[in-house]
């Protein structure tokens, strides 16, 4: 789907580290994890020994080497602050027709009119779909960035608090959108060129009542990457 390249070659991402699991367009945003994740919160170090799935139609798995957190990530007691993360894997992956990288807007050049209410982004995933079943193809969603304003006073009073500077809102409330198993995907926008640039990673969204299943008829909060740049740089030039 990506075939256009971005704007210069700062702006491709290398092929072995993977933002969360959206840097590749048509990547699982699921992680396997063989053993139980392991947060150490001085040093924001995971570890796990997981396997990652990326492909279109089929799976294709990668090995995962390791899974970076920014410093300043929080879990849910600080509202799920700083919620991305950088994948690395084991080996590159191999671009074919169906999986491609997304470009990172490096200069911001982007960010602001992507960002404005009223802009489709595009996410995908094989998260639940309308039976509450884990989808055996993937599935992509139009889903447009809405005001933080409004966004506040049309959520429930209690998931108001993840709304905040380093994070925006999207969906149509219209029971389409992401859901449990989608959590980590990116939202890519389109420029005038053809370019595809990753804006978004899909963090949290109302649950219905009495359920640990996602509710689609509240937008879903994303952590804005233009936030996260120059962490994102700078462990890139370290692996």
């Amino acid at each position: 789907m990506f075939s256009e390249k971005c704007g210069s070659k700062s702006e491709v991402p290398r092929r072995r580290g993977l933002v969360l699991t959206s840097r590749c367009r048509t990547l699982d945003h699921r992680v396997w994890s063989v053993l139980a994740d392991t947060v150490d919160q001085q040093r924001a170090e995971v570890l796990l020994a997981s396997r990652i799935a990326i492909g279109e139609g089929r799976l294709i798995w990668q090995d995962v080497r390791d899974l970076i957190l920014p410093p300043t990530y929080q879990d849910q007691e600080g509202h799920y602050a700083s919620d991305l993360a950088l994948v690395v894997l084991a080996a590159p992956a191999n671009l074919s027709v169906a999986v491609q990288p997304v470009c990172i807007d490096w200069e911001l050049r982007h960010m602001d009119r992507q960002l404005a209410p009223g802009s489709i982004g595009q996410a995908a995933g094989w998260g639940m779909n309308e039976y509450d079943d884990f989808a055996d193809t993937l599935h992509v969603v139009d889903m447009p960035v809405i005001d933080d304003r409004r966004c506040i006073e049309e959520q429930e009073r209690d998931f108001r608090k993840y709304v905040r500077y380093t994070t925006f809102c999207a969906g149509y409330r219209n029971g389409s959108g992401v859901c449990n198993g989608d959590s980590g995907g990116g939202l890519v926008f389109q420029t005038d060129e053809g370019a595809w640039y990753l804006q978004g990673v899909v963090s949290i969204s109302p649950r219905r009542r009495g359920t640990s299943l996602c509710d689609p008829h509240f937008y879903t909060i994303f952590t804005k990457v233009g936030i996260h740049l120059r962490w994102l740089y700078n462990v890139m030039n370290t692996i």
